[in-house]
Formats: C-alpha cells, sequence, structure tokens
C-alpha cells in the first residue's frame, strides 16, 4: 500500500491514502445552541511534519466521533481535498481535507514512522502585530504565564459567560493579555500552575488579534488549545531566557461585573430628553453620561447604516479605488472592516432625539455584524435590511455622552455609550426610590439592587435572551450557512476585550 505525504496530495482525486497523527481535535457547535454540534475538525501532521487542516460534517459525526482520537496515529484513506476556508484558518496550509462517507480511518498502534506528538505555527509579534483585526489566520502564542485571574462571569449579548484572563511575557519581552471564553476558560486554573516551578511556560493555540487604545491582545477560539511546559524546543527556548526570573504567576484582579452593577448602571444619571437637551457648558470636570428611556421611532438612512472603518482606530477609511487609507493612522488598511453607525430618532414623553449607535451596541442588539448584513444584503448600503427596521417601537435604555459639540454648540445628536433592555420591576422601583429622595428620604442608589430579588435579576436575563433569539430569527437559512464556518470564533466579533 502506497503511502502518501501531505505535501503531495491534491484535489486531482479522492483516493489518497496518508498516515498522520492526530495534534489537535475540536468540535464546533452553533453558538446559539451548544446541543447543535456542526462539525469535527482536526489538524493532521505526517512524518515529514506538514500538517493538514481535516474537517467532518455534521452528518458523517456519528461515524466518527468514537474512532477518531486526539493524538493518535492512523491510516486515513479516500478523502477530499478542498480550498482553505476564507472566514478562519486554524494553520496557513492551501488545502483542507473533507472526510467522505468512503473515507476509512484506521488506528495504526505500532509504526515505525516518526510523526511529531504537536504541531504549532507560533507567531512572532511582528506577526501578531499584522493580524489585527484578522479574522482569517488564527494565532498560536507561547511565553511566561505571568499572571492568571481567577474564573469570571462576563455579561454580553444578552449572555452570562465564563472567562479567565491571563499575562504572557514573550520571547521579545513584551507582555501580551489574553482571554480565554467558556470552555477554553475551564482549560486552566490555579491548581493547574502547582508545578513545583517558578517558570510556567504556556502554549495558546487559535488565538484572535485585537487591539484596543494601541494596546495589543488576544481572545481565545472554540479551536483554542492549552499546553503548559511541553516539552518542545519552544518552550526549552522560553524557559531559557527568563531562566532568572524567580516571580511567582500573580492572581489578577477580579473585572467582574455583577449584575447589580448592571442595574446601578441603568439608572445613573437618569433624565428625560428634554433635560439632557437642556445641558449647558460648565467645566471640563462636569458629568458627561447619562441614562434616558425612550422608544425608537425611526431609523434615519440618509448618511446610510455602515461604513468602512480602519482595523487599528476603527475611523472611518478613505476609498481610491479598491484602496482604502487611514488619514487617522497614515498608513494603508489591509484589513477594511464594515462597522455600524446607525442614526436613530428617540422619543420620550418630554421631547424627540437623535442618538447614534455605533458598532458594538449595535451588534449586541441585533447579533450580527455589518459585514454580514452587507453580504446577505448583496452589499446594499442603501436599503435598511429588515433586521436593522425591527430595531423601531423598541424601547430601551440608552447610556449616552455628551462633547463639547453638545454642550458647547447645542448639537442635538447624542451618542450611545450602552443599551439595556427595561424592566418593570426595576422601573417601579427606581421611581418610587425617586419619589422618596423628594420627600426627604433620600436612600442610597444601590439599594435599587439590593432590593430587588433574585426574580427581578432572572428576568433581567431572559429578556436580554429574548431580544437576542428575536433579532437572530431574521438572519435566516443563509446566515446559518454562512456562520457554521464562523462558530469558531467565540464570541469575539462583539469586540469584547480585557480593556472594556
Amino acid at each position: 500500500m502506497t503511502i502518501n505525504f501531505i505535501d503531495d496530495v491534491d484535489s486531482s482525486r479522492d483516493d489518497w491514502n496518508i498516515l498522520v497523527r492526530i495534534a489537535r481535535k475540536w468540535d464546533v457547535y452553533n453558538m446559539q445552541n451548544e446541543d447543535d454540534q456542526f462539525y469535527i475538525e482536526m489538524i493532521l501532521i505526517d512524518e515529514k511534519g506538514a500538517a493538514l487542516h481535516a474537517v467532518i460534517r455534521k452528518n458523517l459525526i456519528a461515524k466518527y466521533k468514537q474512532i477518531l482520537k486526539e493524538g493518535n496515529v492512523y491510516h486515513i484513506q479516500n478523502f477530499k481535498l478542498l480550498p482553505p476556508n476564507d472566514n478562519y484558518r486554524p494553520i496557513k496550509g492551501t488545502k483542507k481535507a473533507l472526510f467522505l462517507l468512503t473515507t476509512n480511518a484506521t488506528e495504526v498502534k505500532d509504526t515505525t514512522a516518526n510523526i511529531p506528538l504537536h504541531y504549532f505555527e507560533i507567531a512572532t509579534l511582528q506577526e501578531i502585530e499584522e493580524r489585527i483585526a484578522d479574522r482569517t489566520i488564527l494565532t498560536d502564542i507561547i511565553g511566561k504565564l505571568v499572571a492568571i485571574s481567577k474564573l469570571e462571569n462576563k455579561h454580553a449579548n444578552g449572555r452570562t459567560n465564563k472567562i479567565r484572563r491571563l499575562e504572557i511575557l514573550l520571547k521579545e519581552n513584551m507582555t501580551m493579555k489574553i482571554t480565554l471564553w467558556r470552555k477554553a476558560a475551564l482549560l486552566i486554573d490555579e491548581t493547574t500552575l502547582d508545578n513545583g516551578t517558578n517558570t510556567v511556560v504556556i502554549i495558546v493555540t487559535s488565538t484572535l488579534v485585537n487591539k484596543f487604545r494601541d494596546e495589543l491582545s488576544l481572545n481565545s477560539t472554540t479551536n483554542t488549545k492549552i499546553y503548559i511546559n511541553l516539552p518542545t524546543h519552544e518552550t526549552a527556548d522560553i524557559s531559557k531566557r527568563y531562566e532568572n526570573d524567580k516571580r511567582e504567576v500573580r492572581e489578577l484582579p477580579s473585572q467582574e461585573i455583577s449584575l447589580a452593577d448592571i442595574e446601578r448602571r441603568m439608572f445613573n444619571n437618569r433624565l428625560t430628553l428634554q433635560q439632557i437637551m437642556d445641558i449647558k457648558w460648565q467645566s471640563p470636570e462636569q458629568n458627561k453620561i447619562y441614562t434616558v428611556i425612550a422608544s425608537i421611532d425611526q431609523i434615519d438612512d440618509k448618511n446610510g447604516w455602515c461604513y468602512i472603518a480602519c482595523e487599528v482606530c476603527m475611523r472611518k477609511l478613505k476609498q481610491d479605488g479598491d484602496n482604502f487609507t487611514c488619514n487617522i493612522c497614515r498608513r494603508s488598511s489591509k484589513y477594511p472592516t464594515p462597522r455600524f453607525r446607525i442614526e436613530l430618532q428617540v422619543s420620550d414623553s418630554s421631547a424627540t432625539g437623535y442618538f447614534t449607535l455605533f458598532d458594538r451596541e449595535a451588534h449586541t442588539l441585533i447579533s450580527t455584524t455589518a459585514a454580514e448584513l452587507l453580504s446577505l444584503h448583496n452589499g446594499d448600503t442603501k436599503n435598511l435590511p429588515p433586521i436593522l427596521l425591527n430595531l423601531c417601537n423598541r424601547k430601551l435604555i440608552f447610556e449616552i455622552q455628551l462633547n463639547e459639540k453638545n454642550l458647547k454648540e447645542g448639537w442635538q445628536t447624542y451618542t450611545i455609550t450602552k443599551t439595556f433592555l427595561p424592566t418593570a420591576s426595576l422601573e417601579q422601583l427606581n421611581n418610587h426610590t425617586d419619589s422618596n429622595k423628594i420627600k426627604g428620604n433620600n436612600k442610597p442608589q444601590n439599594e435599587i439592587s439590593e432590593n430587588c430579588n433574585q426574580m427581578d435579576k432572572d428576568n433581567n436575563i431572559e429578556n436580554l435572551q429574548v431580544l437576542d433569539k428575536t433579532f437572530s430569527k431574521h438572519i435566516g437559512e443563509k446566515r446559518m450557512r454562512e456562520s457554521k464556518n464562523k462558530n469558531v470564533l467565540d464570541d469575539n466579533s462583539d469586540e469584547v476585550t480585557t480593556n472594556s
């Protein structure tokens, strides 16, 4: 039987026969339903050290799930070669193996082939910087672990997710922040680090690169694996580089925001629209953050509903043919990115006003990205997509930030910094508290949260989830097909970073 090497296989036929080790294996689930598995995906590696990304689709998962084990060696015959995904690539390869109904995978327990145990594409600092906002190539990274947080809850997109934050020291002597989401957050904990050595070298695979306020950071994906003090030459290099650094891994202070904190923020500096419009400039130190409860009357689309942004500073790019230039960064954009900019007309019982909804909060409300909407509607930026029209008649709590144009020039378009769903019981309690203040019974604002029972908190989360599901329905079957490839990305497209 002829054994083919990964570098030799191509799309000309389906009867290839390779001898490989499963270096990594992971499951890809529907982000909206974690009981719904889309794929099994793997990184295969052969005797020459070449790697291949392999995929098993949903209809064949049951056939292979119990057969294939990470770390074992297999003869794999009869598979199809495809181009790699446009949406993401866990490795740089130019081809992807697709398992077929006729594919045979036979475990080989005794082999003379010297197949490596692991496969990584460790990125340099320069490569990391080049991948800012690039969702195509996933990044493997190695460094000395210097800090770790306890498991925390992160409330985003109507869900509560588990996260864990890490800080590692790269070989370039730079500290890199990493946020592990959901299942990845459970891959490491404080007890894992009790190994009798001060040097903990950690490899984190398949991450996404972000930049926020000039600081690089990484987020995990559902592909992410973590390896601690793995006996590789990369690990030995890091250990030697920092062998004189005897500092113990420190614990990062908690950044967890409780539901009580969220509820307090919902009522912080609550005013009516008219009261907000009446605010004038007083001093640079005056409060500029307010909340208001209002209904969305309509969307003003004369300026469109999105713009093409720089992947670094998020400002609008200047387009010249197929080229995009950022006047702020003074550079050409490698990854021009569509982002939401939605102008809303809102009203309450006191007045009508105009708010601008930018990318992060728009994504929170409708659970999709501007790029996905453009794809669904064939690049049409003139007509409003139905999912945006469905924002009309929604009553929300808006947190807005006033700027000098608002305060000095009377500009009455305000920037939304956060949105919340109003909860009847909380609103009633807040009104009661305000009445007591008027009567002289000036209770602290935090009693709003302290006096709310757990049912109110659960209802608040449930309402967020209902809104999320309501808008998600409008994505349709095309969005579902496209999202299967994107489901490897942990909910990081909402731009939640360790700095937020």
